[in-house]
């Protein structure tokens, strides 16, 4: 069965959604929030990165960690699929740009238009967005309040803002 590490970034662990979401992949989760890293991005087939209260610009310990690890992912060609703060973190560690919404929270059910493809609506909660993609990357998908609401960063490794987790 296909192992999906599960980076844990926030105190309150959504391993049981994402599993719910998942339910033909074995996710294997780690407590980034208190310094758990994977030594290897090899540990896993893929891996995926959730929600947090923090920004990619907070001063906490292991935020460089996490940007370092999503580095080593692309540069071993390990999928990699960011929600949220995992597809800020996606654009930071690549080289893209995160900072605080001008138009303040994308909160609620918001539409999300992905290409020429059918608009579907999707739950946000978010108050930083990606304002700037990494050298290379793609938008994919647009909400009105998110102009960079889905995003392709590297071949194998995508982030969207919204929570697909949330029903």
């Amino acid at each position: 069965m296909t192992r999906v590490g599960l980076l844990e970034c926030d105190p309150v662990h959504h391993a049981r959604r994402f599993a719910a979401l998942l339910p033909d992949v074995t996710i294997v989760p780690y407590d980034v929030w208190n310094g758990s890293l994977p030594s290897s991005p090899d540990e896993c087939d893929a891996w995926l990165c959730g929600g947090s209260r923090a920004s990619v610009y907070d001063d906490f310990p292991w935020i460089p960690g996490l940007l370092d690890f999503v580095r080593s992912v692309r540069d071993a060609g390990r999928p990699y699929v960011g929600v949220c703060f995992g597809h800020q973190v996606l654009a930071a560690a690549l080289g893209g740009r995160v900072e605080r919404a001008s138009a303040g929270w994308g909160a609620g059910a918001h539409r999300l238009s992905v290409g020429d493809g059918p608009s579907l609506n999707l739950l946000f909660m978010h108050q930083d967005q990606v304002t700037a993609l990494p050298p290379g990357g793609e938008v994919l998908g647009r909400a009105e309040h998110c102009p960079v609401a889905m995003m392709r960063a590297a071949p194998s490794m995508v982030g969207i803002q919204a929570h697909p987790e949330f029903t």
